[in-house]
C-alpha cells in the first residue's frame, strides 16, 4: 500500500470512528457521571494499549523528555479537551456540540499563523474552511434555538475543549518523539485516566452508576474503538499530514452523526440535510486539495548577512 493510500485510509477511519463518538458520549453521560465516564474510558484504554504495544515488540520504557511530552499532550488533548467535551455534552445536544467542535480548524490555523515557519493555506483552502463551517451550521443550526443557562455554560465548556484540542494537536505536531505512536499514546491515556479520576473524586462524581446495556456499550465503543483504534491513527496522521488538513475531521463528524441518525434512529433526510452534507464534503475536498505554502524567509540586507 502506498503512503498516499495509507493516509487516505487513516483519514477515512478518523472520519467514521470519531463521527460516531458524539452519539456514544451523549448516550453515556445520561447514565455515567461525565468525569468518571471519561476517566474509566482512559483507565481501560491506556493499559490495554500498553499491552498491545508490548505484544508488537515495542519498548515500554520511555525517556524523561518523552514522558514530559506524554504528560503535556495528554493534559491538553485528553484531560482538558476530552474531559470538557464529556462534561459539556451533559448539558448540550450533540448537534450544538458538533458545531462548536467544528471551530477546531480555525484555532489550528490561528496557531499556525503564530509560527514564522507555520503552514499557510492558499485561497482555495480558506474557501473550503468557510464552506465547511457553513455546511455544519446548516446541518445543526436548529439545535441552537432552545438555550438555557446550563446550555450556555455547556457551550462555553465545549468551545474551550475545541481550543484545548487545537493546542494539544499543535504541540504534538511540532514536538514529536522517537518512540512508537502506540506507546506514547498509551502513556497519555494512562495519565489522563489518573488525572480525570482525581477530578471525578474531587467533584463527587466517582459513584456507582446504574447502567443499562446502552451505557456499557457507550463505554466499550469509546474505550476500544474510539481510543484504542482512533486516537493512535489521529496521532499518526499528525506526523504525516499538514495540521490544517488533519483538522477537517471536525466538519465530517457531524455529517456522520446525521447518517447514523438516519440509519439507526430512522430520522428524516430532507433537502436541507442534503445541501449541508454537500457543503461539508465540498469544503473538506477544497481543504484537502489546497496546497500548503510556507512563509517566505525574510531576506536580510547584504550588510547584515554573515
Amino acid at each position: 500500500m502506498t503512503a498516499k493510500n495509507r493516509l487516505t485510509l487513516a483519514f477515512g477511519a478518523i472520519y467514521l470512528i470519531w463521527g460516531a463518538t458524539y452519539l456514544a458520549i451523549r448516550v453515556g453521560v445520561r447514565e455515567w457521571p461525565p468525569f468518571m465516564f471519561t476517566a474509566v474510558r482512559h483507565l481501560l484504554a491506556g493499559p490495554l494499549m500498553l499491552a498491545i504495544s508490548w505484544s508488537q515488540g515495542n519498548k515500554l520504557t520511555i525517556s524523561r523528555s518523552e514522558l514530559k511530552h506524554a504528560l503535556i499532550a495528554g493534559t491538553f488533548l485528553l484531560v482538558f479537551a476530552n474531559g470538557g467535551l464529556f462534561l459539556g455534552e451533559k448539558y448540550v445536544s450533540s448537534s450544538v456540540t458538533s458545531l462548536l467542535i467544528a471551530t477546531t480548524p480555525f484555532w489550528m490555523v490561528c496557531l499556525e499563523l503564530l509560527r514564522s515557519d507555520g503552514e499557510r493555506l492558499k485561497p482555495s483552502g480558506w474557501a473550503g474552511f468557510l464552506l465547511g463551517f457553513v455546511g455544519v451550521a446548516l446541518l445543526i443550526g436548529p439545535g441552537l434555538r432552545d438555550f438555557k443557562s446550563e446550555q450556555t455554560l455547556g457551550c462555553l465548556i465545549i468551545l474551550g475543549s475545541a481550543i484545548f484540542w487545537a493546542v494539544g494537536s499543535f504541540y504534538s505536531k511540532y514536538h514529536s518523539v522517537k518512540t512508537s505512536v502506540i506507546t506514547i499514546t498509551a502513556y497519555e491515556m494512562c495519565w489522563a485516566g489518573i488525572a480525570l479520576s482525581a477530578i471525578a473524586i474531587g467533584s463527587n462524581q466517582w459513584t456507582t452508576p446504574h447502567l443499562s446495556w446502552q451505557g456499557w456499550f457507550a463505554l466499550f465503543y469509546l474505550a476500544v474503538i474510539g481510543s484504542l483504534l482512533g486516537y493512535p491513527v489521529y496521532l499518526w496522521i499528525l506526523r504525516n499530514a499538514p495540521i490544517t488538513k488533519v483538522s477537517t475531521y471536525a466538519y465530517v463528524n457531524p455529517m456522520v452523526a446525521v447518517i447514523l441518525g438516519i440509519l439507526v434512529l430512522k430520522e428524516p433526510f430532507n433537502g436541507k440535510t442534503f445541501l449541508s452534507m454537500t457543503a461539508i464534503l465540498l469544503g473538506v475536498y477544497l481543504v484537502l486539495r489546497s496546497p500548503i505554502k510556507k512563509p517566505k524567509p525574510i531576506e536580510l540586507p547584504q550588510t547584515l548577512e554573515t
